[in-house]
């Protein structure tokens, strides 16, 4: 684990801490004061929470499967599908903050194509809203072309769409194989996927993965046009 200097708070070791740390240094050098960097700054935080809330969750699930297994007791059901619906809801949380902080950095140069004045302005930033705005006003800047990267991956569509259908739609069951070349193996019905202890590792490795893409191109513009 790491002890992020920005939150204090511990990270694992795979988490950009040290460009994460950095952006923050830079847009309170850069920008201190400004209400705007304010809000930069809480959605940064929320950043590091979020991802440590998604980990946790991955983690917590596996315990959890390698204590009582695919078919555990009602309780131990309810503790495991917590986990789940707490690891994609943290996951799309990071991507969205993510969004907002790039938003916030923008609204510092471009105030007006970016605003964030009052309480209805920062309820319209939305992710899909965000690429648009940045190939009006930063066509040529790296964050354009970053954002666009994350937004159009398949993994952060994937993420998104499992926590749209756990939080608007359904809570989706598990198929238990008896016979033929899966006998014995849990599928979970939320997009047929072997269910095993490590069933949430992969899309925290992806988040990681996504996060360690986007941030050296938020560095950059952070010192750029903050």
């Amino acid at each position: 684990m790491v002890k992020l200097d920005t939150t204090g708070v511990d990270v694992p070791v795979g988490f950009p801490s040290e460009i994460y740390d950095r952006v923050h240094h830079i847009m309170n050098v850069k920008a201190s004061g400004h209400l705007n960097s304010i809000k930069f700054s809480g959605a940064w935080n929320a950043l590091s929470y979020r991802y440590v809330e998604a980990d946790e969750c991955a983690t917590q699930f596996a315990r959890h499967f390698a204590k009582y297994g695919s078919s555990p007791p009602g309780q131990e059901r309810y503790r495991q599908e917590r986990s789940i619906f707490d690891f994609y809801s943290a996951a799309v949380s990071c991507l969205d903050t993510v969004a907002f902080a790039i938003f916030a950095i923008a609204s510092l140069k471009h105030g007006a194509a970016f605003p964030l004045s009052d309480a209805g302005d920062e309820a319209k930033v939305r992710p899909d809203k965000l690429l648009p705005k940045l190939n009006s006003n930063f066509s040529s800047d790296a964050i354009t072309g970053a954002w666009s990267t994350l937004f159009s991956d398949p993994r952060n569509k994937e993420i998104r769409d499992i926590r749209n259908v756990l939080t608007h739609r359904t809570n989706p069951g598990r198929t238990y194989n008896v016979g033929g070349a899966l006998d014995g193996q849990t599928q979970s019905n939320l997009r047929d996927r072997a269910m095993t202890k490590d069933f949430l590792v992969s899309h925290r490795d992806d988040l990681t993965d996504i996060l360690c893409e986007v941030l050296p191109a938020i560095e950059t513009f952070a010192n750029e046009r903050g």
